[in-house]
């Protein structure tokens, strides 16, 4: 079988690196903090996932690659929605909030690309794969087979897009998979309260970081918990507070324990954030399920 827990979100350009709230939390795209003014918002995320892991006496291979690039012009007039970012201890709280009718002028999503994008180092065809130019940037490419293995150089090269994405040529080293043995997931269910940090634990070597993702979504607003810890340190600790802004918005509510290798690229204004995952794993299969609040 296949599991897919996907969630693409904004890049933050400007977290704060607090143990409680930051108060200078980031608006998203609304103006330039050295005098005020408007500016747009270029942002883009590249993500491959490869993860093996047995169901039994079952070995279960997946992967997928997708990438998303949009720009956003300069807010010139009053909107109910964006986004605003948060930190509590190792976690950042994105919440978005989607637009009503503008006062003003309007939020225009532009989908772009960075051009016919080459991965390489990968495990599969020749050791390369592509990503074409699609509708919300590249055409996700998923299957029952893993990508990477632990350890492994992967290299993302594009030519540019005179109308998108700058060129880019990265490297991130793979990072491998960890055992997680907290929190418990139950049939598919972790869980949590808002009172009460949330333990994480790991066995495992992983060179990168381990992250867990707590999102939730209803009637036109997300939040997304993203907290990282180092990857050796075989544990780290959700804050109550993160947990209780993303049971805040309500809706349907998960959570995602991975390995990851993370970079961000700046080019002529952008923030590119290119990421390589491996989901955790359990007993059951893999460090996805639903959060049951308490």
């Amino acid at each position: 079988m296949t599991m897919r827990f996907v969630v693409l979100v904004v890049a933050c350009t400007s977290c704060g690196s607090s143990g409680g709230a930051d108060p200078d939390s980031n608006t998203h795209g609304m103006q330039d903090g050295s005098n005020g003014t408007p500016t747009e918002t270029k942002v883009g995320t590249v993500t491959i996932e490869s993860t093996r892991y047995t169901v039994g006496t079952t070995d279960v291979e997946q992967g997928y690659a997708s990438g998303t690039f949009y720009r956003i012009p300069p807010a010139t007039g009053t909107h109910a929605g964006g986004c605003s970012t948060q930190r509590y201890g190792a976690c950042d709280v994105q919440t978005c909030v989607a637009d009503g009718t503008p006062t003003d002028g309007g939020l225009s999503i532009t989908y772009t690309d960075a051009g016919p994008m080459t991965i390489s180092g990968v495990q599969v065809n020749d050791g390369t794969m592509m990503l074409t130019p699609g509708a919300y940037g590249y055409v996700t490419v998923s299957g029952a087979v893993a990508l990477f293995n632990g350890g492994d150089t992967v290299h993302f090269v594009a030519p540019g897009n005179s109308h998108g994405a700058p060129a880019l040529d990265v490297s991130l080293v793979a990072p491998s998979s960890v055992n997680v043995t907290a929190p418990a997931f139950v049939q598919g269910m972790v869980a949590v309260s808002g009172s009460h940090d949330l333990v994480v634990t790991w066995t495992g070597s992983s060179a990168s970081a381990v992250t867990a993702q707590l999102t939730a979504g209803a009637n036109g607003t997300s939040a997304i918990a993203h907290c990282s810890f180092p990857g050796n340190s075989g544990s780290g600790s959700v804050p109550a507070a993160a947990i209780s802004a993303v049971r805040s918005v309500g809706g349907y509510a998960s959570i995602m324990v991975s390995s990851e290798s993370h970079m961000t690229s700046n080019p002529d204004g952008w923030n590119i954030a290119f990421s390589l995952q491996s989901y955790g794993i359990v007993t059951s299969g893999l460090a996805v399920g639903t959060l049951q609040f308490e």
